[in-house]
């Protein structure tokens, strides 16, 4: 399993079906258990919020929260590495008959567009600063207003696709009105490419003249085979990669490699960080 699956398991089922915890209460949006941290404790704590894509958490007795990995890091006293092991190999503290296979992935949420507008909210712009997002880029997104299955108003950043819907992302929420590739067209023959849009943005942060290339950004590496339909059928001098520098991002990489002898694989620029948004955060 990787990050974003066990990000997307049922967080609920894991803490009582095999943590052996027990919810204390709960309604629509809420479900509070006993901290997980604090066995003794008297009165429950421990809150997980299911209204958005994934599981996201928060210990009211310590301050700490997050998403399940989150949760592990801490729990584990462990990093992302030590996460990763646990749920792909036998190890203490688990049931011998544990296998995260029989864990239950969420369902996907619908998500209804209410409004796209001129980025103004405050957390988000707080957000993107955390990323080291200027204003310098923000032209290419949208303030978006949406309802999570009907019931619950949340506010993200928006990066419109193809198909005109929108990558969403805040601080907490990661998801999609609809999958699709976006394409920026500024009559280049050089294009470059990108796994996800903060990372495009992170580019355009540190480029002195954006308009000197074209930009597709995949949005997904689900996406992979779109991705080389459109470079193929558009035939562009240069196809410059810059994916992720993890297994998807080295798969991906490689098939695009593979179909165009005119394709580089950029990545050296940012060979010992996550992708090119920890490269510029840390740079």
């Amino acid at each position: 399993m990787n990050i974003q699956q066990i990000n997307s398991l049922d967080f609920v089922e894991i803490l009582s079906q095999k943590m052996g915890l027990k919810p204390e209460k709960m309604n629509s949006k809420s479900i509070w258990f006993k901290s997980p941290f604090r066995p003794d404790e008297r009165t429950a704590s421990f809150h997980i919020s299911q209204i958005y894509e994934y599981d996201v958490w928060f210990d009211h007795g310590n301050g700490l929260g997050g998403k399940i990995v989150d949760f592990f890091i801490h729990y584990l006293n462990t990093d992302i590495k030590g996460v990763l092991k646990y749920f792909n190999s036998t190890i203490i503290q688990v049931p011998k008959n544990y296998s995260p296979q029989k864990f239950t992935v969420k369902r996907k949420n619908s998500i209804e567009i209410l409004k796209a507008k001129t980025l103004y909210n405050y957390k988000l712009k707080s957000y993107l600063h955390s990323r080291k997002i200027t204003s310098k880029s923000w032209k290419y997104i949208f303030e978006i207003e949406f309802l999570i299955n009907q019931t619950h108003k949340i506010y993200s950043i928006g990066f419109k696709n193809n198909s005109n819907s929108f990558e969403l992302r805040n601080s907490f929420f990661k998801g999609s009105s609809g999958k699709d590739i976006t394409t920026i067209m500024n009559n280049s023959k050089i294009i470059k490419v990108f796994e996800g849009f903060i990372d495009f943005l992170s580019f355009i942060e540190l480029t002195d003249n954006e308009k000197q290339y074209d930009y597709l950004i995949m949005n997904s590496t689900s996406l992979t085979n779109k991705t080389i339909e459109y470079l193929r059928a558009n035939q562009f001098q240069d196809i410059h990669l810059y994916l992720d520098n993890d297994k998807a991002g080295n798969l991906c990489t490689e098939e695009i490699l593979n179909h165009f002898s005119n394709a580089l694989d950029a990545r050296k620029k940012y060979q010992f960080y996550k992708d090119f948004n920890d490269f510029l955060i840390h740079n």
